[in-house]
């Protein structure tokens, strides 16, 4: 039979664009873009002013010795309550935040005038006991203080958060909130432990006005450290939308109609939260009869949480999306208020288990932050997101964060008045009325959950899966070292446990890491994507393939073999025009690998036109694998037209 070789017969070549590696200061589309050392130098500033922040509010805001302070200035639930509404209500305030981050060219010097501003307005809610005799005085003296600090802090926000936003690959963006969470988290557990020590000191001796007053003075002395630190982070230009009028700006979120599942979502869950959260550390003060070392403790149990589960979260939103992630911990969260509901006022029992029950909402929490971080970020267009932020902060925590505690408080105060009903050794009171009021409404935001749109997410059962896989942690470490790591060795080790371990969470990173300035950590990772098998790798496989910058041609061409597919015997067919020997040698045992009868033909056309003795034998054997009825010196014979040839189509795998 006589053959016609045109070419490659029978199959359309691979596009002839050439894949890079990235080092570049800007993208192909000519935006900002930061290059690996610039963007880990500058996201390690932003970490550790991050945490300078949060050993302010640590210090200043949301630990036991400020619930102290209130109650020691006279505050009742309800004023606990209109704190924490108004806190919400200030949200509202992100709406000027976006509108001037539409405009501004610069966001970067008024989010830290503001921010600073906002640090210095806490040091008259310190001064608040010199100043006034009268409790009720001195307490309103406070709120409104306190209100006006939330106020400053929600204008910048809008501010901040686009500006994070343009810095950060939006790719491997959940991930790297995530390592910042992380790291945070963690040292804020010692920070809350030395809180409570230090405080502790000041409560038994009745001091405990002057133990906050020290100790927030030091916070608010962090907390303008912290803004300062941002002198040294780049600011990307700001894509500002100065033609879009203010009520479009304003309107344009609750017209996206994917989004707007989100919001609906997104305001019926923080109001269930925010019915029960902000009497949480409270009740177990008030009611369970703890003092502020243990209940602080206890909460640094909830920071632990968040720091052992938060880098696996912050894969699972880039690798598998947002949506399956909420619905799992919106089911998941749900319980939290009933443990709360049943937890005895028997310290030798209820101690252990908040610590337990914090320890585990921790690790929800951290993925619920960054969950609808991503969306908030992610899935919000460029030009007006910080309006889609302000919109959904103000919507959810600005209104029904607001509404929810102050309503609750009134709840709990008008209960407690009247005699506890009393079960065995429960004494239920209005605290308890609000837990089971809180559960129940996160129950019923399930369903709302189930309604988010995002049209790459996978299914819930994967990610499930994906939770329980056996090396879920060890796996979330070494992609994290082969994603943050400055040494090639190390990425290299990475990459290689990686294709060990053949876990699909995998995938992205080792992906992007075809990229990676290290030519060994390239071939490391086109290796253990081969391990893996997994088909979404073929075509970055096969751009690396094609191009001479990567130079991992062989391995990419072995990988191919691996993973087989239509995708990658394309990739392999098209590479029998490559002069690289070695390259060659790997796309031919790679066809042999996948031994699909089409490339009997292209080989058969290959071996026609070269005339290298052992690239002509290598053709041979290959040939003789995919047919599985001729030794490799029969199809040669055959070749050299000794004897027939097999027609093509006889075997299919």
């Amino acid at each position: 039979m006589r053959l016609r070789c045109n070419g490659i017969a029978g199959f359309d070549g691979i596009s002839g664009k050439q894949g890079r590696v990235i080092s570049g200061m800007s993208d192909e589309a000519g935006q900002f873009h930061l290059s690996p050392a610039q963007l880990r130098r500058s996201w390690r500033i932003v970490t550790w002013a991050g945490l300078l922040g949060t050993v302010y509010y640590i210090l200043c805001i949301n630990g036991a010795p400020r619930i102290k302070f209130l109650t020691e200035m006279k505050a009742t639930a309800f004023d606990f309550g209109l704190i924490a509404g108004l806190s919400s209500l200030a949200l509202a305030f992100q709406v000027i935040g976006s509108l001037a981050a539409n405009r501004l060219k610069h966001r970067k010097p008024v989010w830290m005038i503001i921010a600073i501003t906002h640090r210095l307005v806490f040091i008259n809610v310190l001064m608040a006991p010199m100043l006034f005799g009268n409790d009720r005085l001195r307490l309103w003296w406070i709120i409104l203080l306190l209100f006006g600090h939330d106020l400053l802090a929600q204008i910048g926000v809008p501010l901040w958060m686009s500006w994070m936003a343009d810095l950060v690959p939006k790719e491997t963006m959940t991930r790297h909130w995530a390592s910042r969470q992380r790291l945070i988290t963690s040292i804020n557990i010692l920070v809350m432990i030395a809180v409570a020590l230090f405080f502790d000191r000041y409560e038994k001796s009745g001091q405990i006005v002057r133990g906050y007053t020290l100790m927030a003075s030091v916070g608010v002395i962090i907390g303008i450290v912290d803004i300062l630190l941002f002198l040294r982070v780049p600011e990307p230009p700001n894509e500002r939308a100065l033609r879009t009028p203010l009520l479009e700006a304003v309107s344009q979120p609750l017209k996206d109609f994917h989004f707007r599942a989100f919001l609906r979502y997104y305001v019926c869950w923080y109001f269930a939260v925010f019915v029960g959260s902000p009497f949480m550390a409270l009740y177990m003060i008030d009611h369970l009869g703890m003092d502020a070392r243990t209940v602080q403790l206890i909460s640094a149990f909830g920071l632990l949480g968040v720091v052992l589960v938060s880098r696996l979260w912050g894969l699972l939103c880039d690798t598998y999306g947002y949506r399956p992630v909420i619905r799992i911990l919106t089911v998941g969260k749900s319980f939290t208020p009933l443990f709360f509901f049943f937890a005895p006022a028997i310290l030798s029992i209820s101690i252990p288990m908040m610590a337990v029950l914090m320890f585990v909402d921790g690790m929800m929490n951290s993925g619920t932050t960054l969950a609808f971080q991503g969306v908030l970020l992610k899935s919000t267009p460029k030009k007006n997101r910080a309006m889609y932020i302000a919109a959904s902060n103000f919507m959810a925590l600005g209104v029904a964060a607001s509404i929810a505690p102050i309503l609750a408080g009134k709840i709990i105060d008008i209960l407690n008045e009247l005699p506890s009903l009393n079960i065995g050794f429960y004494r239920l009171n209005g605290y308890h009325a609000v837990f089971a009021l809180s559960a129940a409404l996160r129950f019923s935001v399930i369903p709302l959950a189930n309604r988010l749109h995002q049209p790459k997410s996978f299914p819930i059962k994967r990610v499930i899966g994906q939770i329980n896989f056996e090396n879920a942690f060890r796996v979330t470490r070494l992609i994290y070292h082969l994603h943050e790591s400055s040494k090639a060795h190390k990425r290299v080790a990475s990459a290689q446990a990686l294709g060990r371990l053949k876990n699909p969470l995998a995938i992205s990173d080792l992906i992007n890491a075809l990229n990676d300035p290290s030519q060994n950590v390239r071939e490391a990772a086109a290796d253990a994507l081969g391990a893996i098998g997994a088909s979404e790798a073929a075509e970055p496989l096969s751009r690396a393939l094609f191009d001479p910058r990567s130079g991992i041609a062989p391995r990419a061409a072995r990988a191919l073999g691996r993973i087989a597919g239509v995708q990658s015997l394309k990739a392999l067919l098209t590479n029998l025009r490559n002069a690289d020997s070695v390259a060659l040698h790997e796309t031919i045992d790679s066809l042999a690998d996948i031994g699909h009868d089409a490339a009997i033909l292209p080989l058969i056309c290959f071996f026609r036109e070269v005339q290298d003795p052992d690239l002509r034998i290598h053709v041979a054997r290959a040939l003789g694998k995919i047919s599985k009825s001729e030794s490799p010196e029969e199809v040669l014979s055959m070749l050299m037209g000794r004897r027939s040839l097999p027609q093509p189509g006889l075997n299919r795998t």
